[in-house]
């Protein structure tokens, strides 16, 4: 396993994590009404999450192996994709 298979593996991971952290708070949400100081908590959760999904996504773009696929990312995608993670 190369250190990019291990590396995307990790953003997945963190994502999930994430996900099911975010997850918990909108349930929580939706069971009673948050405090100011757990709203600025949901909407930092939900700023996390939409990151680490956008890394993800970034670090399998790499490993695509459709040409078409390629293709289709360089015309609709090339703005979002002309960005770099930060990790």
């Amino acid at each position: 396993m190369t250190n990019v298979d291990i590396r995307w593996q990790q953003r997945l991971s963190n994502y999930a994590r994430a996900l099911q952290q975010l997850s918990s708070t909108v349930n929580l949400a939706q069971a009673r009404p948050l405090s100011e100081l757990e709203k600025q908590g949901l909407i930092q959760a939900f700023e996390f999450t939409h990151e680490l999904a956008w890394k993800v996504d970034l670090s399998l773009k790499h490993t695509i192996n459709n040409q078409d696929l390629l293709e289709h990312i360089e015309r609709v995608g090339i703005t979002f994709y002309s960005h770099t993670p930060d990790h």
